[in-house]
């Protein structure tokens, strides 16, 4: 601890933060574990693509059927068509790979018991969710085989 404030309050040291409202007595490491980022970033990891996914798609499509003006003759109806498939295959294997890693994580041996029962679920959840991204990201994407494009 740093000193004290008047009136008996403890401020933390600048070396580490400190747990609960008066602190714990000891300093805490807050910079956090890797493999709960990384964690994190499976389960949303499905639905930041499938959302990155439909808004290219659809401010390309916005740009070929409705923009008049300089610049928008490169997005005529069959640049649309080609961008749309091509985002849609990069999209889906990004998807695939978020799912293929959050499986290893739920899969994985190495956890302790104690972070077993909170890191199992949330990575099960992750893989689950980055197949509903993929199958998301096919709803878009693949609508440009069976509608017009604009």
């Amino acid at each position: 601890m740093t000193g004290s404030k008047s009136g008996g309050e403890r401020r933390p040291s600048r070396e580490g933060a400190w747990t609960g409202v008066d602190g714990s007595g000891y300093p805490v490491d807050v910079s956090g574990d890797r493999r709960w980022r990384s964690l994190l970033a499976l389960l949303v990891g499905g639905q930041v693509v499938w959302i990155s996914h439909f808004w290219l798609v659809y401010l390309v499509a916005e740009a070929a059927c409705t923009g008049d003006g300089m610049g928008l003759d490169v997005f005529e109806p069959p640049v649309l068509g080609v961008v749309t498939l091509v985002a849609t295959a990069v999209a889906v294997a990004a998807c695939a790979a978020i799912g293929y890693l959050a499986h290893r994580s739920w899969r994985d041996p190495g956890d302790t018991i104690s972070e077993a029962p909170i890191r199992r679920p949330l990575a099960f959840a992750g893989m689950l969710l980055a197949g509903l991204g993929s199958l998301a990201v096919l709803f878009v994407g693949l609508s440009v085989l069976v509608f017009p494009t604009c």
